[in-house]
């Protein structure tokens, strides 16, 4: 489990989906639970492991397409063909 740290995951709760980075991991109720943080915004939650799912290998997937820019206060995200810009 410890191997999860540092890594990318993308974390779904609602039906919506976060980019975010495993900061740390523990055993809670016999179940594995990770500490993360979104790669924009700010803030951290202990999560379970059915809510998290490592990055896609896909390169038309947000693993390859997650560009911030603290200049500007934006962070570009395109999905697939199409793009957004969220600010």
């Amino acid at each position: 489990m410890q191997k999860a740290i540092g890594q990318p995951v993308l974390y779904e709760s609602h039906g919506l989906q976060f980019v975010c980075v495993v900061r740390d991991v523990k055993v809670g109720y016999g179940k594995p639970r990770f500490l993360i943080t979104p790669m924009t915004g700010k803030g951290e939650t202990w999560v379970e492991y059915a809510t998290i799912s490592p990055m896609p290998k896909d390169k038309n997937t947000l693993h390859h397409a997650v560009r911030t820019n603290t200049s500007q206060g934006y962070a570009a995200i395109p999905s697939g063909q199409n793009g957004m810009v969220v600010r």
